[in-house]
């Protein structure tokens, strides 16, 4: 909950969420960036790999399909990564200096059924040039 009240707090300081809801839902006592999952994943790499992101959020990827196959909802939160960072949580998680938090996902039973398939919207082509 620290670390969910953390990443609230950053993310309205900066005023970077532009839709009201947004800024409504950073402000609201009751929600939690990790949806109150019991467990929180956080996928790590070395900083000094120039395509460590990607490996990490393709491992994420991964992850989350095996985790839904297995009954298991799961859900990346990319807005955690600067808190789970910091000098304090790192030490916290004993993670060390030269490595960096890059792709937490959380993971637990959903309340809702998944519904599927999931309905998607006609793609839409917004530019094209030869």
């Amino acid at each position: 909950q620290r670390y969910s009240d953390q990443t609230k707090l950053l993310l309205s300081s900066e005023g970077t969420t532009e839709s009201p809801a947004g800024r409504a839902l950073l402000h609201s006592p009751g929600f939690d960036v990790f949806h109150g999952a019991g467990t929180l994943i956080v996928i790590c790499a070395r900083i000094d790999n120039e395509y460590a992101e990607a490996d990490c959020w393709l491992a994420a990827e991964n992850l989350m399909l095996t985790a839904f196959d297995l009954g298991l909802g799961s859900c990346p939160v990319g807005s955690a990564v600067r808190v789970l960072n910091s000098k304090q949580v790192k030490a916290e998680l004993d993670i060390p200096r030269e490595i960096a938090a890059m792709a937490p996902i959380v993971l637990g039973y959903s309340d809702e059924a998944a519904s599927l398939p999931t309905p998607r919207a006609a793609p839409r082509v917004l530019s094209f040039r030869r």
